[in-house]
């Protein structure tokens, strides 16, 4: 006997999930929501401070434009979003060599620069070639040929590769050796241009970002189960059939929200198609670690400096790739810094202690001293969470782009799949995951009430 009877299970309860959930409730149709986690929000997580100041340990940004779907959520919601502080230099360390630089500048020197553009043309070429519906069948030795393989072969300066090298390692979370060129360029599509891509992550917001889909959740009332890890999916009979910490629900489609490494953790009766399970199980992994330091305040700004560091090249004992000013209206100075790639495997398991001092080293050094300690220190180690096993965003591995011809991955059967990896627009964001739960909501609708839809 089923616990529930609906229309629409939809597995995950982060972005992707609840925005299907959304749409669905608000089309008629009954959903439930299964969420592994014992909170709501996925990959986007957020500490509140007794201060009142809340700390991203996720997915935290807003980009200047295009983010359409999480602008309208702020505004539901009554959300304010705040900008990067401008107001001073940014400091950018290459080759272990720190400048003071306006926001924005490369600090990679006049022809690595000119070399570094000459490289993104190039992209540019192949990007505009590549289907988000399919494999492109004539670009085939990209899928084989990796984004890092390609950046040292064309490049002609050391400076550019450096760049490039440490912007694609923090744009994939992983080594770019390993993403293929074609990976590269199909995620960058989905950004519709460089210079949208370079405003990606222009706002954060001042009440913690997770509250947002909180509240979504909220309106789901009964419809949602915390601590509910799925462990079994069932399309055989005239119902689909999900199994889940000793419940079972029955619902005629269901929506996998979560990222695509993890279907192997569930049962599918029948299996789920060969190429599907094939490149799921090739993912190359997102590896982060995300770093928070609060302050009573943002004394940096006193100096003339906007809290922005960015490393291209090792230049600190954790391999910080950037630094980012996060302080909010309560007057705590807030940085939250990255170390990606295979940098953050080898930090993962340091101790507490060790991070917290290897960022205030790199602070010290970056700002000239630190003028206040470090009032809270928090971390998340994306790599070791169960529920995601890594963050923020999994590509297929190298050559598994030619086994898509249709896509990653479109509706098979009576399951689809939702969550940033799937994302059509700006994949691996926000942005990314709400416009997959849509575009999964929507293939379910029309499958419900029999007409077409994209996937």
């Amino acid at each position: 006997m089923a616990s529930k009877e609906v229309d629409v299970i939809i597995v995950g309860g982060g972005a992707a999930g609840l925005n299907a959930a959304s749409i669905l409730r608000k089309a008629g149709k009954k959903v439930v929501v299964l969420e592994s986690r014992d909170r709501v929000g996925g990959r986007i997580y957020s500490e509140q401070l007794p201060s009142g100041t809340h700390v991203e340990l996720g997915a935290q940004w807003q980009a200047e434009t295009g983010h359409d779907r999480l602008d309208q959520l702020v505004k539901t919601y009554g959300y304010r979003k705040l900008e990067h502080y401008k107001a001073g230099k940014a400091v950018v360390w290459t080759g272990g060599v720190k400048k003071l630089l306006s926001p924005g500048s490369l600090g990679i020197g006049f022809f690595s620069g000119l070399d570094f553009m000459i490289r993104m043309w190039r992209m540019s070429s192949i990007i505009k070639k590549i289907s988000l519906n399919g494999f492109t069948p004539n670009l085939d030795q990209y899928d084989n040929e990796s984004v890092g393989q390609y950046v040292e072969k064309r490049s002609w300066t050391s400076g550019a590769i450096t760049f490039l090298s440490s912007l694609l390692s923090g744009g994939f979370c992983h080594d770019p050796k390993e993403i293929s060129v074609y990976a590269a360029a199909q995620t960058m599509k989905t950004f519709g241009s460089f210079e949208q891509q370079e405003k990606a992550e222009t706002f954060f917001f001042d009440q913690g970002l997770q509250k947002i889909f909180v509240k979504m959740a909220e309106e789901l009332e009964a419809d949602l189960e915390l601590n509910a890890r799925v462990v079994s999916v069932d399309t055989t009979g005239d119902k689909v059939v999900v199994k889940s910490s000793g419940k079972i629900y029955e619902g005629k489609e269901v929506i996998l929200a979560f990222p695509p490494q993890l279907l192997a953790r569930i049962q599918f009766q029948p299996s789920l198609p060969q190429n599907y399970s094939d490149v799921a199980s090739s993912m190359a992994l997102g590896q982060v670690v995300k770093m928070v330091a609060v302050f009573p305040t943002p004394w940096w700004r006193n100096r003339g400096l906007t809290g922005f560091v960015s490393s291209y090249g090792k230049s600190n004992d954790l391999d910080i790739s950037e630094v980012a000013d996060l302080s909010h209206s309560t007057g705590n100075g807030v940085l939250a810094c990255f170390v990606v790639g295979p940098s953050a495997l080898e930090i993962c398991e340091k101790p507490v202690e060790e991070l917290k001092k290897g960022f205030a080293d790199f602070l010290q050094a970056s700002f000239g001293s630190l003028e206040e300690e470090i009032q809270s220190f928090h971390y998340h180690n994306w790599i070791g969470d169960e529920d995601s096993l890594g963050g923020y965003l999994s590509t297929p591995g190298m050559g598994q782009w030619k086994k898509l011809p249709n896509g990653l991955f479109p509706k098979a059967g009576r399951i689809s799949f939702a969550g940033t990896e799937y994302a059509h627009q700006w994949r691996g964001y926000i942005e990314g995951a709400l416009e997959s739960g849509e575009r999964a909501a929507h293939a379910v609708l029309a499958t419900l009430e029999g007409t077409s839809s994209a996937t």
